[in-house]
């Protein structure tokens, strides 16, 4: 464990208040943003789980809307990809092969679901 010398992580975590699973992870993302300053090695890997499943999430909203307009969908997608390679980022700075690779699977559906929008 580790400390971090100002409070403001913990004035955030107590002062939001979790409307959707995007708010808290966005929460999640920068604590440990916050963190990395002070212990790098231990957050890099959870940088990049929190960006894999922001990114999971909205692709997660676009397959679960099928009426989706297509100017939010592609908005959607284009935050996907962002944060999947972030992800990958975070993932090939702590050479962890196994998520690069799911990484890359999940860029894989990016790509699917992009053409799929483009095809309609």
């Amino acid at each position: 464990y580790f400390l971090v010398p100002e409070a403001s992580i913990s004035k955030r975590v107590f002062s939001t208040q979790y409307d959707t699973r995007e708010t808290g992870l966005l929460l999640c993302l920068d604590m440990y943003l916050e963190a990395s300053k002070y212990e790098k090695s231990w957050c890099v890997r959870k940088l990049g789980f929190v960006c894999n499943e922001l990114a999971s999430y909205n692709l997660n909203l676009i397959s679960l809307e099928e009426s989706i307009q297509e100017d939010v969908a592609k908005k959607l997608l284009k935050q996907s990809f962002e944060h999947y390679k972030s992800a990958l980022s975070y993932f090939q700075d702590c050479s962890d092969i196994h998520n690069i690779a799911l990484v890359y699977s999940n860029l894989g559906k990016v790509m699917r679901i992009s053409g799929q929008l483009q095809a309609r």
